[in-house]
């Protein structure tokens, strides 16, 4: 009877040990990896420039990461006039500054067609990407910058027309009054030489 025991208590103990030694294996897999990190992703923002006054910019946005899981989430682009552009007073006073936009990233590139500008000047576009899986993926953002010129007949840096809408000063009426002084000048000329003719072939009395 004590040998049967004595196996009995050495096999309970047996099933205890590996239970603990299962469990401690089922549990590993769970532990957090302190070796673990989110992916980098990067954003890149594009327009064409120059464009011309009166025409809409069209931007593109693509997002990639060195992962073979392509990174989606959300799109934010925002346009700022462009501190130190050309004609940037009038630019921020008429432009469309702080005009903004969110879109849905699913993957590739993504064209946007934004505002139209009434004045030339520089802006800045900027895009900021924040994925759905936080937990893989970082955001990230990127910033470029673009040029708007005058258009055919679009307005001058300034936005004044020439002269007013006017025509252009040729020196038309100028010119009328000169030649007209000069046609009087020749009349007067004629008539002199004319009356000095006469007087000369008038005969003279004798004496």
């Amino acid at each position: 009877m004590r040998i049967f025991g004595r196996i009995a208590t050495a096999v309970a103990t047996s099933v205890v040990v590996g239970s603990v030694f299962a469990g401690s294996v089922q549990a590993a897999p769970s532990a957090p990896d302190p070796y673990s990190s989110k992916i980098n992703t990067t954003t890149t923002v594009t327009t064409p420039s120059p464009i011309r006054v009166g025409t809409n910019v069209d931007i593109s946005v693509k997002v990639t990461a060195n992962s073979p899981q392509q990174p989606t989430g959300k799109v934010t682009l925002t346009l700022h006039s462009s501190p130190g552009g050309a004609g940037q007073a009038l630019v921020a006073a008429a432009g469309p500054d702080g005009w903004t936009r969110t879109i849905s990233y699913d993957g590739g590139t993504e064209t946007v067609r934004g505002p139209s500008f009434p004045k030339v000047g520089t802006w800045l576009v900027t895009a900021v990407f924040r994925p759905a899986d936080t937990s893989t993926f970082r955001g990230s953002r990127d910033a470029t910058t673009f040029k708007v010129i005058a258009g055919d007949g679009g307005p001058d840096d300034d936005g004044d027309d020439d002269n007013g809408g006017l025509l252009p000063d040729t020196g038309g009426p100028a010119l009328l009054w000169l030649l007209l002084g000069l046609a009087l000048v020749g009349g007067g000329a004629g008539a002199v030489v004319v009356s000095r003719r006469r007087r000369d072939a008038t005969p003279q009395p004798a004496i």
